[in-house]
């Protein structure tokens, strides 16, 4: 025909149709429901993401713990394998790695010095035992009360050698006998730059100047050496005791000296009876012996003699006959 009639699109079957829009269609509150769950499913992945980089870094550190622990480990193997030949306990490095405080345990004691420390040990309680009298506060005064502190002192270290067997104890056992002067004196002594006093000996020879001055003690000393006489009850073997100590603050005498000092200081009775001796003792020890000797002597002639006194007076008595 030849009317004006409107021309009929064409279908072209290559192109899909448009897909209706469907939001287009919806409700309001049904496109914002969407969008809400949308972000929640947003959110949830990346809370997913999060869990999954933490895990991730856990196991990281995990796995450089691990190897760390293997190296020190092998590290601890080599060093023991270095020293099993000198046998010295190595400290392991595990322990530091992972800061694990530990009381410190005794070491065994070797099969050889388990023994020893038994036996120590026996000696202490043995010593322990012992009833010893103790020494006399001192505060100072004169040489004599020196003297008779350092012999108390040194009659409980000799009674209990194994508690006493290194001069530091003894030092420290004298020392909580000081009071006064002496006390006063030693802790500035111990806190100064000087070199501490740590041998008994040389505590001994600082407690004796700080008693008294070396200056004086020898003029004394020197005075009594002169002086000194064999008291009426003391016993040769004390006599030269004393004259010994009076030696030791007094500058060395020749031997000459030594002899004649003891041999003027005997008391008479003996004194004649060494100067009667032939051959004549020549030293000092030969006099000393010889004194004793004498003494002894003497000693046993007055028991004797006080025996049979005793023995005559205790005899029976006659018998008597009664008159009445």
């Amino acid at each position: 025909g030849t009317g004006d009639t409107p021309a009929t699109a064409q279908h072209d079957p290559t192109v899909e149709p448009a897909a209706p829009d469907v939001a287009d269609n919806e409700p309001a509150t049904t496109r914002r429901r969407r969008a809400d769950d949308l972000w929640d499913d947003f959110e949830m992945e990346e809370e997913e993401r999060e869990l999954n980089a933490d895990e991730l870094a856990a196991e990281v550190e995990r796995l450089e713990a691990s190897n760390r622990e293997v190296r020190l480990r092998q590290r601890y193997k080599a060093l023991r394998k270095e020293q099993r030949a000198l046998n010295t306990p190595l400290t392991s490095p595990l322990s530091i790695h992972r800061r694990s405080v530990t009381p410190a345990r005794r070491p065994r004691s070797d099969s050889h010095d388990a023994p020893v420390d038994r036996e120590h040990k026996r000696r202490m309680d043995i010593e322990s035992k012992y009833a010893i009298p103790s020494p006399e506060t001192f505060a100072g005064g004169s040489i004599a009360d020196f003297r008779r502190f350092e012999r108390s002192c040194e009659i409980v270290f000799d009674t209990r050698p194994t508690h006493y067997e290194d001069d530091r104890r003894k030092i420290l056992f004298a020392r909580g006998y000081l009071r006064g002067s002496p006390s006063d004196a030693w802790a500035p002594l111990q806190a100064s730059d000087k070199q501490p006093i740590v041998e008994w000996t040389a505590f001994k020879d600082w407690l004796r100047n700080e008693t008294q001055p070396h200056g004086m003690r020898k003029m004394e000393a020197s005075r009594r050496y002169r002086e000194a006489s064999q008291q009426t009850r003391q016993r040769v073997a004390e006599f030269v005791t004393y004259l010994d100590g009076l030696e030791e603050d007094m500058e060395e005498l020749p031997e000459h000296v030594r002899k004649d000092a003891l041999l003027m200081g005997l008391r008479t009775e003996i004194k004649v009876k060494i100067m009667e001796t032939l051959p004549p003792p020549t030293t000092r020890q030969q006099v000393a012996d010889v004194a004793i000797q004498i003494e002894e002597a003497r000693n046993q002639a007055t028991r004797a003699i006080g025996g049979e006194r005793a023995h005559t007076d205790s005899g029976p008595r006659p018998y008597r006959q009664r008159t009445d």
